[in-house]
């Protein structure tokens, strides 16, 4: 810790203060973080390795779908002090893909974080509504090395997305066979 402090690197702070204890404990396990992290009374907040080129917005939507916020600090001695019931101390991961803003989230945001769990008289139209939301919020996460990992997340730990396997597995496996299609065309044409 002390050659990163010598050296005046930056690191970036997680503050994740809007969803539920249990879903980022979740989180923590499913996506095994390691990082240094500190519990506070509405959340918990990490810090992670600054990737380079890494760029900042001060608050956004993460590809798990909750808000989440996003600080630059600079690695000191008096940081590390003023820090409370920390965990891995000292540990600093890379910024994981998935606790980095996604851009035009917000509608996913709105969908997934509305705590109210509605009942509607067709629940068909429900489903595919549900399905929908998975479906776009795929297209924008897709870019993500682990996005399967991702959406099965979101889906087994929001109350609204308890889509059964079979369709989850629909929406993760349309791009593998469009793409598989478009090989076996291709390897066709020789």
């Amino acid at each position: 810790m002390r050659a990163r402090e010598a050296a005046g690197e930056y690191e970036v702070m997680v503050d994740i203060s809007d969803a539920d204890l249990d879903l980022i404990d979740d989180m923590i396990y499913t996506f095994n973080i390691e990082t240094e992290m500190c519990w506070t009374d509405d959340g918990i907040r990490m810090w992670f390795k600054k990737p380079i080129f890494y760029k900042h917005v001060s608050e956004g939507i993460c590809a798990l779908g909750f808000k989440v916020k996003w600080e630059i600090v600079k690695c000191t001695e008096n940081e590390i002090v003023e820090k409370e019931d920390i965990d891995n101390d000292g540990v600093r991961q890379e910024l994981p893909e998935f606790l980095t803003c996604i851009k035009d989230a917000k509608e996913f945001y709105e969908e997934t974080s509305d705590s109210d769990e509605r009942f509607y008289d067709e629940e068909t139209k429900e489903i595919d509504k549900r399905r929908n939301m998975l479906f776009t919020h795929k297209f924008k996460i897709r870019h993500l090395i682990n996005f399967e990992k991702i959406l099965k997340f979101i889906n087994t730990n929001s109350p609204t997305f308890a889509l059964h396997q079979k369709d989850l597995d629909l929406i993760i496996q349309d791009d593998k066979i469009k793409v598989e299609k478009i090989m076996n065309m291709k390897l066709l044409d020789y």
